[in-house]
């Protein structure tokens, strides 16, 4: 069993922490009194950040501004 931390965003359950969880997993969520801070909410996000730099291909850069209309030309034939 393993215990992540998290908070409800209205709609969903956000855990602050990476878990591996499996479709079809059980899972007990635990309703606390207390209420996460904005700041923690932006800490988790502060430190996603640049997460995925070391995947980044700087020479693919220019072609991105213009992904999405060679996406559709090859896909339809037409811009």
């Amino acid at each position: 069993m393993t215990t992540v931390q998290g908070y409800y965003d209205g709609a969903h359950y956000v855990t602050l922490e990476k878990v591996d969880v499996k479709p079809n997993q059980k899972v007990c969520i635990t309703v606390l009194d207390d209420f996460i801070s904005q700041d923690d909410r932006e800490k988790k996000v502060e430190a996603l950040r640049g997460c995925l730099h070391e995947y980044a291909n700087p020479a693919l850069w220019e072609k991105e501004g213009d992904a999405w209309g060679m996406a559709v030309e090859e896909q339809y034939g037409i811009r």
